[in-house]
C-alpha cells in the first residue's frame, strides 16, 4: 500500500497525472483520518475501562472495592501501581510477599494530618471527619498510633491503635487482630504498598479483613476493607488519608 501511495509511477499525460497525485492524496487522507477514528474509539474505549472497571488500578488486583473509596487514596495508588509497573515490569502481587522490616514499618511514626472516612453502620453512608495522627514507637517492634478526630460538632475524640511485628515480619497484629502479610512492595523512590489479611470481627459478626497501607509522595492511606462469609466482595469500612 505504501509503494502504491507514494512511488507509483506518474501517468505520461499531465491532466491525468494531475489526477492520480490528487487520487493518492485523498487515499491517503482517508486511511489517516480513519487510522485517527480507530485510535481515538480505542483509546475512548480504554478509557471507560478505567473509570467504570479499574482494571488496571490496584482496587483490580485487590478484588476491587464494594464501596467507593475516597479519590486521594485511588488516585495515590494508581500512581504507585504504575510507577511499579513502569520500572520493574510486573504487578506487586506477581511476587511472593517480602518480610516487613521495623524500619519500614517506623516510617509511620511521625506526625500526619488529615482524613477519615468511614461507613455509618446505620445510615451506610459515608462520614468524613478531619483527623490527626501521630505514630511513635512504644517498644521494639510495637507502634502505638494515637488519633485525633473532630467531630461535626466540633467535638474532639481521641482513639489510639496498638500495632506489634511478629519476629519473622510475617504478620503484623493490629489491635489484637493478626493480620497476613499479602503484599510489601516498595518502588525504587521508596514508595510502599503493604497489603495485610486475617480474621476479625466486623459490627458482630466474623469477617476476612483486609488492610491496605500506602505510602506514596509523602502522603498516607490506611484502607480497612472487610468481606463477611459466603459474600464474596468487600466492603470499604473506613479510609485515612493523610499527608505530613
Amino acid at each position: 500500500m505504501k509503494k502504491v501511495l507514494f512511488y507509483a509511477r506518474a501517468l505520461p499525460m499531465r491532466a491525468a497525472a494531475v489526477a492520480w497525485r490528487l487520487f493518492r492524496l485523498h487515499l491517503g487522507l482517508s486511511m489517516a483520518i480513519g487510522w485517527s477514528k480507530l485510535v481515538s474509539l480505542y483509546t475512548a474505549t480504554e478509557a471507560a475501562k478505567l473509570t467504570a472497571v479499574g482494571r488496571y488500578f490496584p482496587e483490580y488486583w485487590l478484588n476491587r472495592f464494594a464501596q467507593p473509596v475516597p479519590r486521594p487514596w485511588a488516585v495515590a495508588a494508581a500512581a504507585f501501581t504504575i510507577l511499579l509497573l513502569l520500572t520493574t515490569g510486573q504487578a506487586p502481587a506477581q511476587n511472593p510477599p517480602e518480610p516487613l522490616t521495623w524500619l519500614q514499618l517506623q516510617r509511620l511514626a511521625q506526625p500526619w494530618h488529615g482524613t477519615l472516612t468511614y461507613l455509618d453502620y446505620r445510615s451506610q453512608q459515608p462520614v468524613t471527619l478531619p483527623t490527626k495522627l501521630v505514630g511513635r514507637a512504644s517498644a521494639a517492634g510495637q507502634l502505638t498510633l494515637d488519633f485525633i478526630y473532630q467531630e461535626p460538632s466540633g467535638r474532639q475524640v481521641t482513639g489510639a491503635d496498638q500495632v506489634e511485628l511478629s519476629a519473622d515480619g510475617r504478620t503484623l497484629t493490629w489491635d489484637a487482630v493478626v493480620l497476613r502479610i499479602n503484599q510489601n512492595a516498595v518502588s525504587p523512590n521508596q514508595d510502599w504498598l503493604l497489603v495485610l489479611e486475617g480474621e476479625g470481627q466486623d459490627d458482630g459478626k466474623a469477617c476476612l479483613v483486609r488492610k491496605t497501607v500506602l505510602l506514596c509522595a509523602g502522603q498516607l492511606s490506611v484502607n480497612k476493607e472487610v468481606r463477611y462469609a459466603r459474600v464474596p466482595t468487600f466492603v470499604t469500612r473506613n479510609t485515612y488519608f493523610f499527608s505530613k
